[in-house]
């Protein structure tokens, strides 16, 4: 049964998450004058950050190789200090929500040495006052309140509304105007309890499975690898990530009864593939569900595949799905800590990232 002395914090983030989203957007509306100022199509792109930071990168790189017509790198903190490519004519971000994470803090202030006169380097995070807020020359931050745990959600979808709006602000390419963003907030907000009861109705059948693979492509592989890290992180499951193209190639084979293969897609040549692997793993008494952020097809589901229709915003911006593509799985995390007894607040492991020696205090 699942325990009720947890208070339920991550929830209650969880559920703020489509006021977050119009906050943010309210926010970059007003600093329009600022990003057209530094607005310039970039000869390549690099893009730096870890964890939950790193995996909004991810999801929204190729909006940035798009927008920029260039090459966009998503590379860790670590991975960033050690690469000595020549940052003439680049656009460089460097997120950090908490702002608290040692690397980023040291990538941030390399990048601002390093990037040369004709180089444009942005810091985006939630804590201006944190050392990466502070070490900042150039920054975006993030309006959302207080996200006072470690598991972060409305963090995450204000990070990617951010940074999708940076990719086309900082290439001179036109942006949502204000009233599209408030009707893809609304349409959040109408969309919530459907995403909370997905979760929870997933938690309810796999809150204890022996192995969850979620496979995703292209921006969604982002998604996969967040909604792992939650799974893990709130929950304690054994969870993992993997690009769809690489999923089909032997990982199947630690899958069993017990487990759960879960596929996030936004296009429709994803899903028919993630459709038909979903039966093979049908047919060999594996569990899956395929969650698709398009709209239903005229092919429907085959039998015996759950395949659930998450949804995307209005307005034809397609890469608005990364955030309506990762609420059900945050939910599903939090539901499922719930039933595991386990407190989702402060994780498997509390005071983890303290003792890694990866964080730094936050004043």
């Amino acid at each position: 049964m699942p325990d009720a002395s947890h208070p339920r914090r991550v929830l209650g983030y969880l559920r703020e998450q489509p006021a977050a989203l119009a906050a943010t957007w309210r926010a970059l509306a007003d600093e329009r004058p600022r990003l057209a100022a530094h607005a310039q199509r970039a000869r390549q792109v690099v893009l730096v950050g870890s964890g939950t930071s790193k995996n909004a990168l991810i999801a929204t790189a190729p909006a940035f190789a798009r927008a920029h017509r260039a090459p966009a790198r998503v590379l860790g903190p670590l991975e960033f200090l050690d690469d000595d490519a020549d940052l003439a004519g680049a656009l460089v971000v460097v997120v950090s929500q908490t702002g608290s994470s040692t690397t980023s803090v040291a990538a941030l202030e390399a990048a601002q040495e390093r990037a040369g006169h004709d180089g444009r380097v942005w810091a985006v995070t939630a804590e201006p006052g944190s050392p990466f807020g502070r070490a900042a020359r150039v920054a975006l931050h993030l309006p959302i309140g207080p996200e006072a745990i470690g598991p972060k959600t409305k963090g995450y979808t204000a990070t990617l509304a951010a940074l999708l709006e940076l990719a086309a602000a900082t290439a001179g390419a036109a942006t949502p105007l204000p009233d599209g963003h408030a009707a893809a907030a609304a349409w959040f907000a109408q969309r919530l309890r459907a995403w909370e009861a997905w979760g929870g109705a997933w938690a309810a059948r796999w809150h204890d499975v022996d192995q969850l693979m979620v496979i995703g492509r292209g921006r969604h592989v982002g998604t996969a690898l967040e909604a792992s890290l939650k799974l893990q992180e709130m929950a304690g499951l054994p969870a993992s990530a993997f690009d769809l193209e690489e999923a089909l190639h032997g990982r199947f084979h630690g899958l069993g009864p017990r487990s759960l293969a879960a596929f996030v897609v936004g296009e429709r040549a994803d899903e028919r593939a993630a459709v038909a692997a979903a039966e093979v793993l049908r047919d060999l008494g594996v569990p899956s569900l395929v969650a698709s952020t398009l709209p239903p097809d005229d092919a429907p589901a085959p039998a015996g595949v759950e395949l659930v229709r998450v949804g995307r915003p209005p307005g034809g911006d397609a890469d608005l799905d990364v955030v309506s593509a990762i609420v059900a799985f945050q939910a599903f995390a939090e539901h499922a800590a719930h039933r595991r007894g386990v407190d989702p607040d402060a994780m498997r492991y509390p005071g983890l990232s303290a003792r890694l020696g990866i964080k730094l205090p936050s004043a």
